[in-house]
């Protein structure tokens, strides 16, 4: 059961290595229960595919651009995915790009919420907040 940031087991899903570790380091600043990486899209599917039914993080922080597949690829793939407990884990998309067209497109998906880089402690803070209520929620059902 989700009760706090501690129990939070969050995955970070970016192909550069630099903001990937500052994502993780960020995620350990605020106590994070774990912090596991994928390198792209494909690797973090890979990854969930392996650790079902017993190791799925809580939520995914996933970048957009990526090599291999992007994060809209990865979304469509995890809400398309044929095991249920795959496709309802929280997926929070992560862009340098905050233009319109890259929102609206990212707001066609299933998301659970849009960050714009560089990540701020107080905004990913908040958006963890809020998902850990909906998790909370989704437990006591």
């Amino acid at each position: 059961m989700v009760m706090s940031l501690s129990d939070l087991d969050v995955m970070v899903v970016d192909d550069d290595e630099f903001t990937r570790k500052t994502a993780a380091q960020i995620l350990k600043k605020l106590k994070v229960g774990s912090v596991t990486e994928a390198t792209n899209g494909m690797h973090a599917l890979a990854e969930l595919v392996a650790w079902y039914p017993n190791n799925l993080p809580n939520i995914v922080l996933s970048d957009i651009s990526m090599e291999f597949m992007d994060g809209f690829d990865f979304v469509d793939k995890v809400r398309d995915h044929e095991l249920p407990s795959i496709r309802s884990i929280p997926i929070v998309l992560i862009t340098a790009h905050g233009d319109m067209d890259t929102v609206k497109k990212a707001m066609k998906r299933d998301i659970d919420g849009f960050l714009t880089k560089p990540l701020s402690i107080p905004r990913l803070k908040t958006r963890l907040v809020q998902l850990l209520e909906v998790l909370s929620s989704t437990d006591n059902d």
